[in-house]
């Protein structure tokens, strides 16, 4: 026991040494382990840094989950309106084919009744042309000193 005692000894001088603050000699055996634990006024102050330490991180990591859910919920919320977008864009565009479909059945029904009956047929007005009129021709006569013009 005595030359237990004087190895732990020894071993806080070289604890002292090794962490450059006084290491208080009070030694606790632990008769299972055959280990010594030792108490020092530093160790409080390093498990309370150590405390707050780990409280920290873990707040971080509290604070990290929170903002990855906050930004698959933000993923979410976008796909869903990017989705509903989609589906709007494809309901117009279903609604403007139908549309023209329609137009065109019509027109081809108009088709069918100008053959049938000519009479219905009215002339396109951007077809019409106005018929060119021929410029206007001028006849200038000059007599004794004075000019006339005559429109012919």
């Amino acid at each position: 026991m005595i030359y237990t005692c004087i190895i732990e000894l020894y071993k806080v001088n070289e604890a002292s040494k090794a962490w450059g603050k006084p290491v208080l000699p009070a030694v606790l055996l632990q008769p299972n382990k055959g280990k010594a634990q030792f108490w020092s006024p530093t160790k409080l102050k390093d498990e309370e840094r150590f405390t707050n330490a780990k409280k920290t991180a873990q707040e971080e990591e509290k604070l990290r989950k929170a903002e990855e859910k906050r930004n698959k919920q933000r993923k979410k919320e976008d796909l869903a309106i990017i989705v509903a977008q989609r589906k709007s864009n494809k309901e117009r565009d279903r609604r403007a084919k139908k549309q023209a479909t329609e137009e065109v059945k019509t027109q081809k029904e108009v088709d069918k009744q100008l053959k049938i009956n000519p009479t219905l047929a009215t002339p396109n007005p951007k077809s019409r042309s106005k018929p060119s009129k021929p410029p206007k021709q001028v006849v200038v006569v000059v007599e004794d000193n004075n000019i006339y013009e005559e429109q012919g």
